[in-house]
């Protein structure tokens, strides 16, 4: 469940709250910390090491059984929001991959091994793209340099970005989506050889309407559909003060 969710829930359970966006994992955990921003919905073995530190504290928990490293903090379904449960899993090596990415000086000085988690990454980028040559070769009986000429790069960019550059779910939806955009729209008359005039109409209207691609663009869909069949419950909004850091 991403941001955008955790959002409507907020919005439909009648909380007033101003979103900040973030790149990565460390920035809002830093700024929780030194008081720039009052609360922080996060995987709780992130947060976890501040906590235990003193910096921010633990407000309520997300899921329906609580955590029992800490049976003194209630969910957030018995503080009085029974809508706002998630229960989900999470990966702390692609979290520690974004935090490389965005700020390798601060993840060296947390602690973390830099080269090594790059060395991983792009090793198995390498294996995942073999596998995609071995692939490709099986399904067509040969490969040659025009197979992954600029053309072909340049497709791989447009699925990338109509389907979503985010989240892993994008590259399938938008590979899924330009195989059926090429093989229908030959059908069509007047369109025939003028796909890519096509794709890039549509890549246009994606990047102008929904930066986050095709699942961007769900997820937003699905966030209006939440907010307006809930609807907001007659609850106090809730106001968040300065005073002390919470998580």
């Amino acid at each position: 469940m991403t941001d955008v969710i955790y959002e409507g829930y907020f919005k439909s359970a009648g909380l007033q709250i101003t979103r900040v966006p973030y790149r990565d994992v460390v920035a809002p955990l830093t700024d929780l910390g030194e008081n720039r921003i009052q609360a922080y919905v996060g995987a709780l073995a992130i947060v976890q090491p501040h906590v235990q530190a003193g910096r921010v504290k633990l407000i309520a928990i997300t899921n329906a059984q609580g955590a029992p490293n800490y049976p003194d903090t209630p969910t957030v379904a018995k503080a009085g929001f029974p809508d706002i449960t998630f229960d989900g899993l999470i990966g702390l090596f692609g979290l520690t991959l974004q935090g490389v990415r965005d700020d390798p000086v601060r993840m060296s000085s947390l602690g973390y091994n830099v080269p090594l988690h790059r060395t991983i990454a792009f090793a198995f980028a390498g294996f995942i793209a073999a596998i995609g040559g071995v692939l490709f070769v099986w399904w067509n009986g040969h490969i040659d340099p025009a197979s992954i000429d600029l053309g072909a790069t340049i497709d791989l960019l447009v699925i990338a970005v109509v389907g979503g550059l985010y989240r892993l779910e994008g590259a399938w939806v938008g590979a899924l989506f330009f195989v059926i955009i090429n093989n229908y729209s030959q059908r069509i008359g007047f369109i025939g050889p003028r796909f890519h005039t096509l794709i890039g109409a549509i890549f246009l209207v994606i990047v102008l309407v929904s930066p986050g691609g095709l699942v961007g663009l769900w997820e937003r869909v699905l966030t209006l559909f939440s907010g307006r069949r809930r609807g907001p419950l007659d609850r106090t909004p809730v106001e968040l003060r300065p005073a002390e850091p919470t998580v």
